[in-house]
């Protein structure tokens, strides 16, 4: 969570930048304009670009491309949207050493401080509120022929605009008797250009912004330019309807000597932003000057960029972009071979082989239900659903080559030739086996992979070429896996399917981005009771708990997560070649 917090802000602080730069660009135009650039700053606090990335997405998936995108890649085996600090452990019990771990009270702190922080600056707003409330309520109407409610309050300290939708303008008792009518005229009128503008509903969105980011000094910044752009925009519009800026000045300064300075944000005053500065522009009566066709132009480029851009990368984000939807286009072997298999008794496990020329797939003792974990990059038991009791036991002999030209496109890609193969076995299965599935979202426990106390004891792999493989074979008990030029995503995926798990998926927290070269070994936990009855338990491997923390320097933690699970809806056995 903390990591997609300092994203967020980053890019918010850039956005505010963004803002000021052009409010320097049209530093001699309309107020209006610049209110309006650090308004959008403002909110931009509320809105992360991710959620517009989100919609990218959403476009793209919807687009009638979609179904070449997701041949491409298996669907996400986890969709996590905010890390779940609630419950940092699995409510199932697993019988393993190294499956308990303290708690990590960080976030929770962290949010026991913002939570006091949000709920001091909303009690401050309440309280502000409070007071608004209190003093219509013991307000007065005067009669004076404006286009809203008008009433005196002995309890406000300068005139000022109450409310977001009906608003009301209360003036201080005795402020008739104070000001010329010229001088009562130019106040009226900066009150209904705050009414006009609903400059009271945009200070509430500032206000939720401030209570929300309260220690990030960035909005109180956006805020104190709100203030100073507002009232500018007001004194402009005062200006305009003709009122003379001596009685205008007056005006603002005489508010001021009678009455004191209002500390309610919720109410828009006439006395706010820097007053020596409004005196000079007022009464040397400048008024911004009108945004030229070009500078329009430029502003809606500006605007239209910073919506676009992050709906754009969200597009180029959805799965393995339109560069390869090329190469998955009709997804099928060209000749594919299934026949069940007669030697299933003599070998151990499924396996899928591939020659070196990348074109040709020999698969031997495949049940259907391990194509289907392959094909849609299933690595929990729990994903996988429904169906008759024969997917789990009836074994298969596969043959398969796949197309010339399509294996020319990605030969040599990893990556994309190992989704080609999935999406040519999901070919194979809706075409042979009839198969059809649907998809169901369930909060599973997990393992998250973590770097243990001390750092990785392996570093990345100097071969940059796409030389790697996954050796694992066992010596009697002890079980080796020898890892080369692998990321971290494959090596989680080979952990899942350990029995010493349960059968429960691995999630990569080791935040390790490049690709590395191991080997190691540990003794299968089924076993490790009879070694410590045979006395043996100190030449034999670690479990696989404490060979993961020893030899590579990494840990499993328990935990939940919402896991992406395959439900078979129809399967038959396999038609006749």
């Amino acid at each position: 969570m903390i990591p997609e917090l300092t994203n967020h802000l980053w890019q918010s602080t850039l956005f505010a930048l963004a803002a000021a730069l052009l409010g320097l660009v049209f530093r001699k135009n309309r107020a209006r304009v610049r209110y309006g650039l650090w308004l959008a700053a403002s909110i931009k606090f509320l809105l992360p670009f991710a959620l517009l990335m989100g919609l990218g997405n959403s476009v793209w998936s919807s687009l009638a491309a979609r179904k070449i995108a997701l041949a491409v890649v298996a669907p996400p085996v986890v969709s996590v949207a905010i890390e779940q600090v609630s419950e940092p452990f699995s409510s199932s019990v697993i019988s393993a050493p190294a499956a308990s771990h303290p708690a990590n009270w960080l976030p929770l702190a962290l949010f026991a401080i913002w939570a006091c922080g949000f709920c001091s600056v909303a009690f401050m707003r309440f309280r502000g509120w409070l007071r608004i409330r209190s003093a219509v309520r013991a307000s007065e109407p005067i009669d004076i022929a404006v286009p809203v409610a008008l009433r005196a309050s002995s309890e406000l300290l300068e005139p000022g605009v109450v409310g977001f939708f009906r608003p009301t303008l209360l003036l201080p008792d005795g402020i008739l008797e104070n000001l010329s009518p010229p001088q009562l005229g130019a106040v009226i009128a900066h009150e209904l250009a705050h009414i006009r503008r609903r400059d009271n509903l945009t200070a509430a969105i500032q206000m939720l912004v401030e209570a929300l980011f309260w220690f990030y000094p960035v909005v109180w910044w956006i805020g104190a330019r709100l203030v100073e752009e507002r009232e500018r925009a007001c004194d402009e519009s005062v200006l305009n309807l003709g009122n003379e800026p001596q009685d205008y000045a007056e005006a603002i300064l005489n508010v001021c000597k009678l009455y004191v300075e209002s500390p309610l944000v919720c109410v828009s005053g006439v006395t706010g932003a820097s007053l020596k500065k409004r005196i000079h522009r007022i009464l040397a009566d400048t008024v911004g000057r009108d945004l030229t066709v070009g500078k329009k132009i430029a502003l809606a480029a500006a605007a239209a960029f910073a919506l676009t851009l992050p709906v754009a990368v969200g597009i180029l984000d959805a799965p393995q972009a339109r560069a390869q939807s090329a190469d998955t286009t009709a997804a099928a072997f060209e000749v594919a071979s299934v026949k069940p298999d007669e030697n299933a008794a003599h070998y151990r496990g499924e396996n899928i082989d591939i020659d070196e020329h990348n074109d040709f797939y020999t698969g031997t003792g495949l049940t259907p239900r391990y194509l289907i974990e392959y094909a849609y990059g299933l690595t929990s038991n729990d994903q996988l659903s429904g169906g008759p009791s024969w997917v789990n036991s009836d074994k298969f002999v596969i043959n398969a080559k796949s197309d010339d030209t399509r294996v020319a496109k990605w030969k040599g890609n990893r990556k994309l030739k190992e989704a080609n193969l999935r999406a040519e076995i999901r070919s194979l299965l809706e075409e042979r086996f009839q198969l059809k599935v649907s998809h169901q979202t369930k909060e599973l426990p997990v393992f998250e992979l973590v770097v243990a106390k001390g750092g990785p004891k392996f570093a990345a792999s100097p071969d940059t070429n796409d030389n790697h493989h996954n050796d694992g074979h066992n010596e009697g008990d002890v079980e080796i896996l020898d890892i080369k030029n692998e990321p971290i995503s494959d090596f989680v995926q080979e952990l899942s399917r350990q029995p010493e798990l349960a059968g429960h998926l691995v999630i990569d927290k080791t935040g390790l981005t490049d690709s590395y070269s191991f080997a190691w070994k540990w003794t299968r936990q089924r076993n490790s009771a009879q070694a410590v009855a045979d006395g043996d338990s100190t030449s034999a491997p670690p479990s696989i708990w404490t060979a993961l923390q020893e030899q590579l320097g990494l840990k499993l933690e328990s935990a939940k997560a919402p896991v992406d699970c395959i439900v078979i809806d129809q399967i038959e056995h396999p038609t006749p070649n």
